[in-house]
């Protein structure tokens, strides 16, 4: 598991190239949507919190403000790749739950839902939702979670 966090993670932050979508009125960009979703990402009370926060911040201004796991046709294959490895973080003795993995998967399949419906804010939240919950993941696996 870890190094399948490290290659996606080696993936996420190479990509850093633009991504935009039209949809039948007028130009859509994604990261609009994600960049201001990101401005309303509460700031936690604990240093923790706050550091993973921080790193939120970092892997959105590396990219670009652009989406990681959403592009112009919905969720990439890497957002499938990291839900699977959630879903296996109890074999490491972490708990799925403790990065939103049930609300993640509700939110994907709601996105999912709508393949002809492309909605920038409900793709900006999955995109935010799937990164905190793969750097918290990531850092728990590091230094360890109680």
């Amino acid at each position: 598991m870890v190094g399948a966090l490290i290659a996606l993670a080696v993936t996420l932050f190479a990509g850093c190239g633009a991504l935009s979508h039209s949809d039948r009125t007028a130009p859509v960009d994604g990261g609009v949507a994600l960049r201001r979703a990101l401005r309303l990402v509460p700031v936690p009370i604990d240093e923790r919190g706050r550091q993973r926060h921080e790193w939120l911040q970092h892997f959105y201004q590396r990219r670009g403000g652009q989406p990681a796991w959403t592009g112009v046709r919905g969720l990439r294959a890497r957002a499938d790749e990291l839900l699977d490895e959630l879903d296996d973080t109890a074999a490491h003795g972490l708990d799925p739950e403790a990065y939103g993995r049930t609300e993640l998967h509700a939110a994907v399949a709601r996105l999912r839902a709508r393949p002809n419906d492309f909605d920038p804010e409900s793709a900006a939240a999955v995109d935010i939702g799937l990164t905190a919950a793969f750097l918290a993941c990531a850092d728990d696996l590091r230094r360890g979670a109680v």
